[in-house]
C-alpha cells in the first residue's frame, strides 16, 4: 500500500486527479490511494504507468510558499538528504490551478514507512535528520520574516554556523547496523 488511507476520497479532487497527471505528464491512473498524513493539504498516492506519484491537493497555500517548498527540497537533495521533488509541468509552472478552483503539484513518491511508535532510536533518527534540514537549507526565495522555517530569521542559522561540528556529526551516524 502507498500509505494510511482517508475515511474517505474527496469526489471534488477525485475528478481532478487526472487533470492534473495529464498536466504534469504524469500518465492515466492506474490507482489512487487517499494518504491521511497531511497536515492542511490532501494527499493522493497515484500510480501511472510511468511511476508512482504523491498528488498534493494545496489548501490555503501561497505561490510563494511552493517556491520556498522548492527552494528547500533542492537544498536539502544537494545535502544528500532525501526530499521530495516536485515537478514542472510539460508547460512550465509546477502548480495545478484548475477551473475548479482547485490547486495542486506532484512529486515522485519516496519511499518510506510511517511509525506507528516512537521509540528512543526514532526519537534520535528524527532529531538527527531536524539537524540536517537546519543546517542544511541557507535560504528561502520567499522568506517569512515571522516563520520559524526561514533560517535568517529565526536564528539557527547563526548557531548552526557556531555548531557546525555537531552537525557533521550527525551525518556520520549509521542506525541500521
Amino acid at each position: 500500500a502507498m500509505g494510511a488511507k482517508c475515511a474517505v476520497i474527496n469526489g471534488v479532487e477525485a475528478g481532478v486527479i487526472g487533470d492534473v497527471l495529464s498536466f504534469f505528464g504524469a500518465g492515466p491512473a492506474r490507482s489512487i490511494e487517499p494518504v491521511d498524513h497531511g497536515i492542511s493539504n490532501r494527499n493522493y498516492g497515484v500510480r501511472t504507468d510511468r511511476g508512482e506519484y504523491v498528488v498534493r491537493f494545496l489548501a490555503n497555500r501561497s505561490t510563494a510558499s511552493v517556491e520556498n517548498d522548492i527552494a528547500i527540497q533542492r537544498q536539502l537533495r544537494s545535502a544528500g538528504v532525501p526530499a521530495p521533488e516536485y515537478l514542472r509541468s510539460v508547460i512550465g509552472p509546477y502548480i495545478y490551478e484548475g477551473g475548479s478552483g482547485l490547486r495542486a503539484v506532484i512529486s515522485p513518491r519516496l519511499s518510506g514507512i510511517t511509525p506507528i511508535q516512537i521509540t528512543p532510536v526514532l526519537s534520535f533518527d528524527i532529531g538527527r535528520h531536524l539537524g540536517l534540514f537546519h543546517t542544511s537549507v541557507a535560504s528561502l526565495p520567499r522568506p517569512n520574516n515571522a516563520s520559524l522555517m526561514n533560517p535568517e530569521a529565526n536564528g539557527f542559522e547563526k548557531y548552526a554556523r557556531q555548531h557546525q561540528h555537531r552537525y557533521e556529526s550527525f551525518r556520520k551516524i549509521d542506525l541500521t547496523s
